[in-house]
Parts: C-alpha cells; sequence; structure tokens
C-alpha cells in the first residue's frame, strides 16, 4: 500500500504489474512467485474496485493495511511427499533460505496445483488440487432461476415445472446469535481501559466469536449450495439465470396481466384473480420469466421441494 501511495505520488499514475513486482523484488525472505502472487492479488483487487465504481461512487479503493496477507506458493516453488510439504522461501541476500516443512493431516489424491496459508485464529493449509475429473456438459438441458434471500437461501425454479426452496433459518440464527454476543463482549470492553488484561481477554473472545460464527456460516453456504447443485443435475439443469435481471426486483409482486403492484403481507402471494402461490417462489419464476420471454409470464408448476441444508 505505501508503495502504490508513493508511486501515484511522483508518477500521478497507478503503479502497473511490472513496475509493481520489479519494486518488490528481493524487499522480502519469499519465493519470487509468492511475491507475485501478493502483487496479483492486490491488483485484481483494485481493478476489480475501479469496475464497481462505475455504478457506486462509495466503494473504496484498497487503503488498509492488513495485519496478516495469505501468502501463496504455486507451480515449483513448494514440494509435497506424502503428508510432509515444502514451501521454499527463495533467495535471500545471497543465499538459499530453509524451507518451511509442514506436516498435513490429510494430503488429497489429486494433483495439488497451488498452496494458500490462511491465517484465523490458528495458520491452516489450504491446498488447491485437480481430481482428474472432466466435467460432462448438460446437452439441452432444462432453465431455472434463483431468488436468493434470508429466510429462503436460494428459492429456485425450472423450465422443467420443478420447484426448490431450501431454508436459511438456521444460518439467520447463527447470524443473530453472533450479533447478540459480539454486542455483549463490546458492552463489557466499553467498560474497560483499552490495552488492560480484562479488555484484551473479552477481545479475544470476541474474535473467537466471530471467527466460528464465519466458519459456521461458510459450511452451510457450502451445503446450501451444494443441495441445489445435486438438484439441477436431478432435474438435468443446464443453464442458472441469477442476480441483476433489470426490473424484477421493482416489479416481482406484478402479475402478467394486472400492471399494479399487489403489496405481500404473508408468505404466500394472492392476487384478486385468484392466483395464489410461495412468494419466493413467484419472485424466482419472475426471474426465469423475464431471462427467458424479457417479461412477465406466469411459469406453470407440478411440485414444490422443500429441503434444509442441515438436517435435523
Amino acid at each position: 500500500m505505501k508503495l502504490a501511495r508513493y508511486y501515484y505520488r511522483i508518477h500521478g499514475a497507478w503503479i502497473n504489474k511490472s513496475d509493481l513486482q520489479s519494486e518488490l523484488k528481493g524487499l522480502y525472505p519469499l519465493h519470487s512467485q509468492t511475491i507475485q502472487a501478493v502483487c496479483h492479488k492486490f491488483l485484481h483487487a483494485r481493478d476489480g474496485v475501479r469496475q464497481a465504481r462505475k455504478t457506486n461512487k462509495s466503494i473504496r479503493y484498497p487503503y488498509k493495511e492488513k495485519f496478516v496477507f495469505h501468502p501463496k506458493w504455486v507451480d515449483k516453488s513448494f514440494v509435497l511427499k506424502g503428508r510432509k510439504l515444502m514451501l521454499s522461501l527463495g533467495r535471500w541476500k545471497g543465499k538459499q533460505q530453509t524451507p518451511l516443512v509442514l506436516t498435513l493431516a490429510s494430503v488429497p489424491t489429486g494433483l495439488v496445483k497451488e498452496v494458500e496459508l490462511v491465517f484465523d485464529g490458528r495458520w491452516h493449509a489450504c491446498l488447491s488440487y485437480e481430481d482428474g475429473i472432466d466435467p460432462v456438459p448438460i446437452q439441452d438441458g432444462h432453465t431455472a432461476a434463483i431468488d436468493p434471500g434470508e429466510i429462503h437461501t436460494i428459492t429456485a425454479v425450472s423450465t422443467g415445472g420443478q420447484a426448490l426452496v431450501i431454508s436459511g433459518r438456521k444460518m439467520r440464527s447463527v447470524h443473530r446469535l453472533r450479533n447478540k454476543k459480539a454486542r455483549e463482549l463490546q458492552i463489557l470492553m466499553s467498560r474497560c481501559q483499552k490495552g488492560s488484561r480484562k479488555w484484551r481477554q473479552y477481545h479475544r473472545a470476541k474474535k473467537y466469536i466471530l471467527s466460528k460464527s464465519e466458519r459456521q456460516l461458510g459450511d452451510l453456504l457450502h451445503k446450501t449450495t451444494r443441495t441445489f447443485v445435486n438438484w439441477c443435475v436431478e432435474q438435468r439443469i443446464g443453464h442458472v439465470a441469477l442476480g441483476d435481471v433489470e426490473g424484477v426486483q421493482r416489479h416481482t409482486s406484478k402479475r402478467n396481466k394486472r400492471r399494479k403492484r399487489n403489496k405481500v403481507r404473508s408468505r404466500n402471494y394472492r392476487c384478486s384473480c385468484g392466483y395464489e402461490r410461495h412468494r419466493d417462489v413467484h419472485g424466482a419464476g419472475n426471474i426465469l420469466s423475464q431471462y427467458l420471454h424479457g417479461k412477465f409470464r406466469e411459469v406453470m408448476l407440478t411440485s414444490i421441494t422443500y429441503l434444509r441444508p442441515v438436517q435435523a
């Protein structure tokens, strides 16, 4: 961050990839590919913010200096022998550094392509590998649309007449418990002198709560998406529509024949013509109709499946 700011003050322009890599060369006792990976992360974040600011000017460019940055090793910068992982630290001041040796609890069966050290209260080794399984595309499959939400994380409707509703109440309960505990600890911290022994004790407890809830939410999201993918495979769905379909959010409570907004007051959408359907399923159907036809049409359904990512 300091180097990027200094470069901008001197040259009046953003630092590019080659200049950033040349300026960082030989400054840190790390492998050259690890330093390049850090440069790429910074440049990707900066370019992503530049694109996002075209629609939202409140988004800020990277400005915070991270307390812990996750280093990455690729290609020939690491060696994996059995459960022993050796991470090269490259040359430093003309001498080859002793590699960092880790003993893994388990090793994937595929070809490991990348290693990243991640700090979340303690260090974890994250391995990216190829499992050797080639994905088989579904030819002439159905199309599905997703309406994401809080109470129901994923609500999907397919052209085959099937609908899926995955509950997100477990995820919401984790959110609420995290906010409740964090608020209680923050109140206790406000009564202590910052940096005191009691303040540090509460601060460690708060970081533990946030870290644990983050892992729980990540696990629930993974199980939710896995459940959705399994449903797509069963229904032979080859295309999925998600996200910013223009006009869907503003008109999701409108019927195709009646252009007047009908405010929903319960979990079911009801129209004066007698039409009634689960409001999230109705929203997913509107997204599907907008994606396929460019306007809102009623999507005929034969069944609705209700699932939970975590079975009791």
